[in-house]
């Protein structure tokens, strides 16, 4: 989701920049986030395929519970009806 909404702000640069600058700007302050957050989950699902125990358990729900926070910011700054 994260992913999807990044490619189509690219996609769509122009067309949501006329719409408000503050759309890209709102992205812009997600995309650092995001990636760290993505990494956190590799991380965590390394751990837990490695040794499934509670504690990696824990970390990658932790980890998933960033991104879909981050997920569902990134669609909430994107317009609700795009081209």
């Amino acid at each position: 989701a994260l992913d999807a909404a990044f490619t189509f702000e690219y996609q769509n640069r122009a067309f949501l920049w006329r719409i408000s600058p503050e759309i890209k700007h709102t992205l812009d302050q997600l995309r650092p986030q995001a990636l760290m957050a993505e990494m956190t989950y590799a991380a965590a699902h390394t751990a837990y395929m490695r040794d499934p125990i509670a504690a990696h358990f824990t970390a990658l729900q932790t980890a998933l519970d960033q991104v879909k926070s981050l997920s569902a910011a990134a669609a909430a700054a994107l317009p609700q009806s795009a081209p």
